[in-house]
């Protein structure tokens, strides 16, 4: 997670193991306008009116110098609904934990236990974890695939071409004219 990826969502905030420490380090982050808008262009939003993160960095068991970063991005969103274009407002509050681990220099020396949940330590970077990135991540996962607005249609649109016979059906009916009317007529000579 690099901090000067492309378009990364926001201002860096690095949190080095430091400090982390023996203790841990509570972090309450409140995206302002201007990430909130390079995120929502990143994401491809219709709006992001609200971003924040309750993050708690502890010392992680699985392998020395690791830190497991855990807690809730929450925000205020609309994505634009698949079928209608509608805005498709929504709230989350969602939880993260995610796993760093320093990269070993001998692999057997530092051996990284994978969890019984199939979780893998992303990389300790040496500059610091960047929370900006941690979250931007998180929310991108939590996205719905395809938004849809409550008064959009259960059945597909059909969009018609044209005002003669085929347009009128609203069936994207090729019998008559179309890319497929040539096909059409060589198998009925068949």
């Amino acid at each position: 997670m690099s901090a000067d990826a492309p378009g990364h969502g926001g201002r860096p905030r690095l949190i080095t193991p430091e400090e982390v420490g023996p203790r841990g380090l509570a972090a309450e982050i409140e995206f302002d306008e201007s990430e909130r808008e390079a995120l929502r262009r990143r994401l491809d939003l219709l709006a992001l009116e609200r971003l924040t993160a309750e993050l708690r960095f502890a010392p992680a068991d699985e392998a020395e110098g690791a830190i497991r970063v855990s807690g809730t991005i929450r925000a205020r969103l609309a994505q634009s609904c698949v079928v209608t274009l509608e805005p498709v407002p929504r709230t989350l509050a969602e939880p993260v934990s995610v796993l760093f681990a320093p990269d070993p220099e001998d692999p057997s020396e530092h051996e990284v236990e994978v969890l019984a949940e199939g979780e893998e330590a992303e990389p300790l970077p040496p500059e610091g974890i960047d929370v900006s990135e941690i979250v931007a991540e998180h929310l991108a996962l939590v996205l719905d695939p395809y938004p849809r607005h409550p008064d959009a249609p259960d059945e597909p649109l059909t969009y018609a071409a044209g005002e003669g016979e085929a347009g009128k059906s609203g069936q994207g009916d090729d019998t008559e004219a179309g890319p497929f009317a040539a096909l059409g007529q060589l198998k009925s000579k068949l």
